[in-house]
């Protein structure tokens, strides 16, 4: 995988944030979603308006995308088997909905 290579420059960096940052909000994102798999509301970019816009969608989907990618890394099967559903999922709902 491409990005993982910058990752293992600094491979403690990215094992003292898995725990506290990486998991937590994989775990959070992967129960903050509707029943159509679409994230539920935030605020835009600006913080002006609430709901559910593309580009909020698309960075939570390169969120798991990355949190997949970690997971390999640090041999965490059970983060990467939440990306990848999550992902998956919601790769079908932006093209559907979006």
């Amino acid at each position: 995988m491409e990005i993982l290579r910058g990752y293992r420059k600094d491979l403690e960096f990215v094992k003292e944030l898995y725990e506290p940052l990486v998991k937590k909000a994989i775990f959070f994102l992967d129960g903050y979603i509707y029943p159509k798999d679409i994230p539920v509301e935030s605020y835009d970019l600006w913080e002006e308006r609430k709901g559910i816009f593309t580009f909020t969608v698309s960075a939570i989907y390169i969120g798991f995308l990355t949190g997949e990618e970690l997971g390999h890394l640090l041999n965490d099967e059970e983060i990467c088997r939440i990306c990848q559903v999550r992902y998956f999922k919601l790769k079908q709902t932006i093209i559907n909905e979006l």
